[in-house]
């Protein structure tokens, strides 16, 4: 059975399933969510730009994960062993080598895509 059909016989709820990871086909899922539904993005282990190492690649997965507080955007993020997470748009003397967490950065300018998540 398929991860996305299993998940919603589990949760009850309806899983758009993405055919990418990121790009405009992904980003349209996730901006359409409503109340009550889940996003299953593809698995990015599929995606040459992933082992590439790729800032785009990453920069749009990070996007996902900023929220704003007011002024003050939050990271979530959940990373390979290895890597240095970082915000220099964001928070340029703010990173970690935290594998999993979250953070509340400090009051900035309007949103972007700044967050990048690189291999040491």
């Amino acid at each position: 059975m398929p991860v996305a059909q299993k998940l919603a016989e589990l949760l009850g709820a309806e899983v758009l399933l993405t055919d990418e990871p990121v790009g405009d086909g992904a980003r349209k899922v996730v901006g359409d969510l409503k109340a009550g539904r889940i996003a299953l993005l593809e698995n990015l282990r599929f995606t040459p730009a992933e082992e590439a190492n790729d800032d785009t690649f990453a920069r749009g997965l990070a996007s996902y994960a900023v929220r704003w507080h007011g002024d003050r955007p939050a990271v979530l993020w959940d990373a390979p062993a290895g890597a240095r997470v970082t915000a220099p748009g964001l928070d340029p003397t703010w990173s970690t080598d935290s594998p999993k967490g979250d953070a509340l950065l400090a009051p900035v300018a309007p949103p972007g895509t700044p967050v990048s998540l690189r291999r040491a």
